[in-house]
């Protein structure tokens, strides 16, 4: 069974950690069995959560977490997207969680996020521009969107 070492949860949430959460969902959706250990982070390789154990093999980091079930369990979360859709997904969620991370330091306000864009492919510019609409409220207030 596979183990997910997270901490444990926080003034009503599930964990004070956006990454744990989001590897938890992708555990879920993943549809393999699992469990959660709330454990010492001192003892994490890297120190910090997520970790997934998985037998023998130990997966830090959500990004790796997803990777290694798609890949061990061929779990396609991004099936239903065209490639072009993948890339843009995949650059709004590292945006999203690089933005949730500042905020975690208490300091995110002091941030703005600016999202410039280089597409120059008519079909690209209307679903980019669309996403950023779709995630602005993740990105805060002061996020711009712009092409060159």
């Amino acid at each position: 069974m596979l183990t997910l070492h997270a901490f444990k949860p926080f003034l009503g949430s599930r964990s004070p950690s956006p990454f744990v959460v989001k590897a938890e969902a992708l555990l879920a959706m993943s549809g393999q069995p699992y469990q959660v250990e709330h454990a010492d982070i001192r003892k994490a390789p890297r120190g910090k959560f997520p970790v997934l154990a998985d037998g023998s093999e130990v997966i830090p980091d959500s990004a790796l977490i997803q990777r290694h079930l798609e890949q061990r369990y061929d779990v396609d979360y991004d099936g239903h997207l065209s490639a072009e859709e993948r890339a843009i997904a995949l650059a709004f969620q590292r945006l999203i969680e690089t933005k949730r991370s500042i905020d975690a330091t208490g300091y995110g306000d002091r941030y703005d996020v600016f999202v410039l864009s280089d597409t120059d492919e008519d079909e690209f510019i209307d679903v980019e521009a669309e996403a950023f609409e779709n995630y602005r409220a993740l990105l805060g207030p002061n996020a711009v969107y712009r092409r060159r």
